[in-house]
């Protein structure tokens, strides 16, 4: 009897705690760039395409001051392994795993100030607002 209950106990676990990527989603991220930077990004994957756009506020003088949107594009592995480059440029990409498609951690590159900053993004929707899923 133990046997079976831990059997049903697992099986029901690994259903409920393991979430395959969708091979399609859009979502709507937050989060941060070390304390220094919010950062804001609308993302698609299609397939194995990943590609968006994002903004990112930095502090000064007491206020926060948002950047213009930026072009993401790249590629999404298998194991959910990617990396996003900005669009036409090569000094800044983002490279980390989507280990579903509500959270992304990994790092963000800047290879012209040879920085290397962790980094992680939650789906979130403002509230009056839809997922469009």
């Amino acid at each position: 009897m133990k046997i079976k209950l831990l059997i049903i106990f697992l099986i029901a676990h690994s259903c409920l705690f393991s979430q395959k990527l969708p091979q399609n989603f859009y979502e709507h991220y937050t989060g941060l760039i070390s304390d220094e930077l919010k950062i804001t990004a609308d993302l698609v994957k299609t397939g194995n395409s990943f590609s968006g756009f994002y903004c990112y506020e930095y502090h000064e003088e007491g206020l926060w001051i948002s950047s213009n949107p930026i072009a993401l594009d790249g590629q999404v592995q298998a194991d959910g392994s990617f990396v996003l480059n900005e669009f036409g440029q090569n000094s800044s990409h983002f490279k980390g795993i989507l280990s579903n498609s509500k959270l992304i951690t990994g790092t963000w590159v800047n290879s012209a100030l040879n920085e290397e900053i962790d980094f992680t993004l939650k789906a979130t929707y403002a509230r009056g607002t839809i997922n469009l899923n």
